[in-house]
């Protein structure tokens, strides 16, 4: 269940144009030597929105973890509605296709808001982790990211973490590549995450935006 709710004042009263970014996270057993670094890396990007005024009004961010089952850990909502996340359980197998699904679900229904109260919006983020091979079926939900990427509905960026993560079906789900993290740098990963959402946040919507990348290598290989 989500700790927090977004009503349809925050979409009345803050008329700023949105960045809706939806972090899709692995939390199966595997990720039990890691999942302490996972939660540090989420709220060192709580901190970099935070820290940004135009960002902290613009950006919405969504968390989705999946293991056996799947998990709407924050819905939608501007970083002045959220608390720092305190701990993930690591437990069960890898549903990444369920928890891909949910999180286009979320993606879609916040668009429509968006829509309904006239708010103008960036083309959204789906940040998908994942540090093995899926457990359920996503050979339907890869096409339906991929080709919302490649009609530039939806920007995708898949993380792998540790020599077991199956990048092959990771990329299946962007045209973008697969980043495989170094060790567990996961908090240098969501500071750069941080910091590209607010160039995004900084824009107009419409425009091309580049991404600054010069820092990945720092923490990912490609």
């Amino acid at each position: 269940m989500s700790r927090d709710y977004l009503g349809e004042d925050d979409l009345i009263y803050n008329t700023s144009s949105r960045v809706p970014v939806c972090l899709c996270l692995d939390t199966s057993g595997s990720m039990y030597d890691c999942i302490d670094e996972l939660v540090e890396g989420v709220n060192a990007f709580y901190k970099a929105i935070r820290e940004d005024e135009v960002a902290s009004k613009a950006c919405e961010i969504a968390v989705v973890t999946f293991n056996s089952s799947v998990n709407v850990i924050e819905n939608f909502s501007t970083i002045d509605k959220k608390t720092d996340i305190t701990s993930l359980r690591a437990d069960g197998g890898t549903n990444m296709g369920e928890g891909v699904t949910k999180a286009l679900e979320l993606l879609e229904e916040r668009k429509n808001e968006y829509k309904n109260n006239g708010i103008e919006y960036f083309q959204p983020w789906l940040v998908l982790m994942s540090d093995g091979a899926p457990t359920d079926r996503v050979k339907s939900v890869q096409k339906k990211t991929m080709e919302m990427s490649n009609n530039k509905k939806l920007s995708v960026f898949c993380l792998a973490i540790g020599e077991y993560s199956d990048t092959d079906v990771l990329g299946g789900f962007s045209k973008r590549a697969v980043l495989r993290l170094k060790g567990l740098k996961f908090k240098e990963f969501f500071e750069w995450l941080g910091k590209s959402v607010s160039v995004v946040s900084n824009s107009k919507v419409g425009e091309t935006i580049k991404l600054d990348t010069t820092e990945l290598s720092e923490f990912s290989e490609i």
